[in-house]
């Protein structure tokens, strides 16, 4: 029954200090990121427990590192 679970998507500890998160392979997916899907008797679903985080979301209240070389030679990150 996921009607009434909770889906955390990031979760920081306010003790550890600022999140830095080194993104070395910044496809779409995963800066942005993305909703899974399960098959159940042959047939594709989703809801709102498949959403996972990208990088954007999880450096959120810190830092995120990208290399700058992969944004000049292709208009969509990470790709060449």
């Amino acid at each position: 029954m996921t009607r009434y679970l909770i889906n955390l998507i990031v979760e920081h500890d306010p003790a550890a200090g600022a999140p830095v998160i080194d993104e070395s392979h910044p496809t779409y997916t995963n800066l942005i990121g993305k909703i899974e899907r399960k098959a159940q008797m042959g047939v594709m679903y989703t809801d709102f427990t498949e959403i996972r985080a990208g990088a954007v979301l999880l450096a959120n209240g810190g830092y995120l590192i990208l290399m700058r070389w992969m944004f000049s030679a292709s208009p969509f990150p990470g790709t060449r």
